[in-house]
């Protein structure tokens, strides 16, 4: 009878925490700290274009693209757009 316990336990897909893993890790990917410098980086850039319109709402997604670009832009990691 105890087998059949445990069998069923294993069928309601209880699993024991050594068989956790943890995610891969891309090693050409960016680390965390260094994606969230550029976010910051471009976030600040989109607000100062905000702010050079006189505070004008509607262009958000515009200023955060060009943004976007005058970051790679300045470091060097422009891409084909």
């Amino acid at each position: 009878m105890k087998s059949s316990q445990n069998g069923a336990a294993r069928a309601a897909g209880s699993v024991p925490a050594t068989r956790t893993r943890q995610p891969r890790r891309n090693p050409q990917a960016p680390s965390p700290a260094a994606t969230g410098n550029a976010e910051d980086t471009v976030r600040a850039a989109a607000y100062a274009l905000y702010e050079a319109r006189g505070y004008l709402d509607g262009f958000a997604l515009e200023d955060w693209l060009r943004a976007e670009q005058q970051v790679r832009l300045s470091h060097g990691t422009a891409g084909s757009a």
